[in-house]
C-alpha cells in the first residue's frame, strides 16, 4: 500500500466545540520537527519507539491487534543543501503472538525558506510518501485505498485540467472516504497533538480559534493541558460532523474502552453558531473475537429540535 501524506489548511465551515482530546492508537513516530533542516551533506540517525498498553487484543479486518504492541522506526537524513533534506524510515512492530514484523518503510522530503528571503514568518513544506502494510496502517490504509484510483489518473488531470477526484469527495459527499480521511486525519495528528501541548504555552488564554482544524486533534490536546482554555474550530460540515460525532462517543466511553468505528449520514445543513445537541442510545451488546463490544445509535439534533446528522458508531471496552 502507498500513500502521499500532505499537511494542508482545510475550509471554513460550520463551527464546533471542543473541550477534551479524541482517542485513538499512535502511530510508529512521535516528533515535532524543528524548523532548521539539516546542512549540506550532514547524516543524521534517529531510532524511534512507542508501546500501545491499550489497544485492539484481535484482528480488526486487516489491522493486526494493537495492545501490548511495540513499534519501531528507524531514520537516516542526509541533508541535500542547506535547506532541504531527504529522510529514509525503515518499520516494524512487535505484536504479541506474532512476534517481531517488518511494517514497511516511508520517505520525507522535508524543505524551509532560506533566512534571505526575509518571510514575515517561518516557512516550510514538508511531504511524505510511505508504503506501509495493511496489518500496521489503520485508517490510514483505508484512506490511501480511498486515493489509490486518483493517482492511477494523474495523466487526465495534466491532459484536462481536472482532478479525478474532486476534494468534494473526502470532506462530506462520501459518506465513508469522509470518514476515513478524517479518522486518517486524526490518527496521524494524535501523537504530535500530545507533544505539541507541551511545547506551546497557552497559560491565561481563554479561546483558542483553529482554522481548517480537521477533526480538531492539536486544538483537543491544547485545551486538556491549558485550564480555562476553549477552542473553536473551523472546517468543512462533512468533516466536522464526523469529528464530533467521534469525540462525544470518546468522551462518553472515558477510559472503558475505544472507538471502533463511527459513520456519519446527513440529513440536512447545520448554521454556523447555532448550538447542536448530540444524543444516542445502545443499539447492541456482544461478544466478537474475545473482546466485548456495543453498537451505538447517534443525532446530531439542531436547534428546531429535527436531526441533520444520523450516525452510528462500534466501541469496544477494556474488560
Amino acid at each position: 500500500m502507498r500513500r502521499l501524506v500532505l499537511r494542508s489548511v482545510g475550509l471554513l465551515g460550520v463551527l464546533g466545540l471542543i473541550s477534551q482530546p479524541l482517542s485513538a492508537q499512535e502511530r510508529f513516530d512521535i516528533a515535532v520537527y524543528p524548523y532548521a533542516t539539516a546542512q549540506r551533506g550532514e547524516w543524521e540517525l534517529e531510532g524511534l519507539l512507542n508501546f500501545s498498553s491499550r489497544g485492539t487484543g484481535a484482528f480488526d479486518g486487516k489491522v493486526a491487534p494493537t495492545q501490548g504492541q511495540w513499534r519501531f522506526a528507524a531514520e537516516v537524513t542526509r541533508g541535500i543543501t542547506d535547506h532541504w533534506e531527504l529522510t529514509g524510515y525503515l518499520l516494524g512492530a512487535q505484536t504479541p503472538g506474532l512476534g517481531l514484523e517488518y511494517a514497511g518503510w516511508r520517505l520525507r522530503s522535508r524543505m524551509r525558506a532560506p533566512e534571505s528571503w526575509r518571510f514575515p514568518v517561518k516557512l516550510g513544506f514538508n511531504v511524505e510518501y510511505e508504503t506501509a502494510r495493511p496489518a500496521f496502517s489503520e485508517s490510514g490504509f483505508k484512506y490511501a485505498e480511498d486515493l489509490s484510483p486518483a493517482w492511477g489518473r494523474l495523466t487526465d488531470l495534466v491532459r484536462s485540467g481536472r482532478p479525478p477526484m474532486t476534494p468534494e469527495t473526502i470532506l462530506g459527499d462520501d459518506e465513508e472516504k469522509t470518514r476515513n480521511f478524517v479518522l486518517a486525519m486524526h490518527e496521524r495528528a494524535r501523537g504530535i497533538g500530545s507533544i505539541l501541548a507541551h511545547l506551546v504555552d497557552l497559560s491565561g488564554r481563554r479561546r483558542l480559534l483553529d482554522v481548517g482544524g480537521g477533526p480538531g486533534t492539536y486544538s483537543a490536546s491544547l485545551v486538556q493541558q491549558t485550564p480555562g482554555l476553549s477552542a473553536t474550530v473551523l472546517d468543512v460540515p462533512g468533516v466536522l460532523k464526523v469529528g464530533i460525532l467521534y469525540g462525544s462517543v470518546a468522551r462518553w466511553l472515558g477510559d472503558a474502552g475505544w472507538v471502533v468505528a463511527v459513520r456519519a449520514a446527513h440529513r440536512r445543513p447545520d448554521l454556523q453558531g447555532r448550538p447542536v445537541t448530540i444524543v444516542g442510545s445502545v443499539a447492541r451488546v456482544y461478544d466478537e473475537g474475545g473482546k466485548r463490544r456495543a453498537d451505538l445509535e447517534l443525532q446530531i439534533i439542531n436547534q428546531e429540535g429535527q436531526p441533520s446528522v444520523r450516525g452510528f458508531a462500534t466501541v469496544e471496552f477494556w474488560h
